[in-house]
């Protein structure tokens, strides 16, 4: 999620996240995260979150807002 908020050039910190495990995965299974801003403001930002098994099934939904603290300077 910090990657999604990373991609609106914003540095930010958590303010509050949550998450709901839907279902279970075993060790070792690799898991997709699908990550989308559906706030992008001046102060905070919005994040929800899907993350998918191997047979892209949803096994855990995810929304963190986020302090903007600063922007990344170009190198």
């Amino acid at each position: 999620m910090g990657v999604a908020c990373a991609s609106c050039g914003k540095r930010v910190v958590t303010i509050e996240m949550n998450i709901n495990y839907i279902k279970g995965v075993s060790a070792g299974t690799t898991v997709l995260a699908d990550a989308k801003v559906i706030h992008n403001g001046r102060q905070t930002i919005v994040v929800e979150a899907d993350i998918c098994d191997s047979q892209g099934k949803l096994a855990a939904k995810s929304r963190g807002t986020f302090c903007v603290i600063g922007r990344f300077e170009n190198e």
